[in-house]
């Protein structure tokens, strides 16, 4: 978004996976089957399930919570869904100075974590 339009602004998912993952979360969030696994659009007319984990699920809600107060929950699980890899590289970054910081002393291990993080 920094170099210009991208495709996320005009509300289009980078692939096939992110849909199915916010489609799941909408029916998780609106029949409350925490733990069916079913998806019905998946290898139709036998429906298939989904084999990922739920700890991403509950943080792309939670990221979403907030914002299902001032937009739908459609397109505030698309924005959380858009929002949470940013997030997640930023708490890993942060995370990863202070691991280091006993290895390269403080100063050191923050500005080598910075270095990297301008690669991202």
């Amino acid at each position: 978004m920094v170099i210009g339009p991208s495709a996320s602004g005009r509300g289009i998912l980078a692939n096939g996976h992110s849909y199915d993952r916010l489609v799941r979360m909408e029916l998780w969030l609106t029949l409350g089957h925490w733990f069916d696994k079913s998806f019905p659009g998946l290898n139709a007319p036998f429906m298939d399930t989904f084999h990922r984990t739920r700890l991403f699920d509950v943080l792309l809600v939670a990221l979403a919570a907030p914002v299902m107060l001032t937009l739908d929950l459609n397109r505030s699980l698309f924005w959380s869904g858009i929002l949470i890899s940013p997030i997640i590289h930023i708490a890993l970054a942060i995370r990863l100075a202070w691991a280091v910081r006993p290895l390269l002393g403080v100063a050191e291990g923050t500005r080598r974590v910075l270095e990297a993080a301008k690669t991202l």
